[in-house]
């Protein structure tokens, strides 16, 4: 796996769901997602995203996208996430 695309990959599913709203993300919980994206070097990257609460008592949510292409780098995917508060903000972030 080339972990400069697989990064990419899962840059761009994660672009995707942080268009969600809270809710929106909320109905991901406890259910983990998973396709296969094809790369710019033509490898087929299965990419799983999973929700779940970052703090239960905050019900702050926190979301990870990760990119798998195969190979020894499996063991280490390449990585995105964030975290959204139940006021639809994204947590740890500047507002500029």
């Amino acid at each position: 796996m080339n972990r400069e695309i697989g990064h990419a990959v899962a840059k761009q599913v994660f672009q995707e769901l942080r268009g969600l709203s809270y809710d929106g993300c909320r109905k991901l919980m406890e259910n983990i997602s998973t396709r296969v994206v094809r790369g710019t070097d033509g490898r087929d990257y299965q990419l799983e995203s999973e929700a779940f609460w970052d703090g239960k008592k905050s019900r702050n949510i926190r979301l990870l996208v990760s990119a798998r292409g195969g190979g020894i780098d499996d063991f280490i995917p390449s990585t995105a996430g964030f975290i959204i508060s139940p006021d639809g903000s994204f947590v740890g972030e500047d507002s500029n």
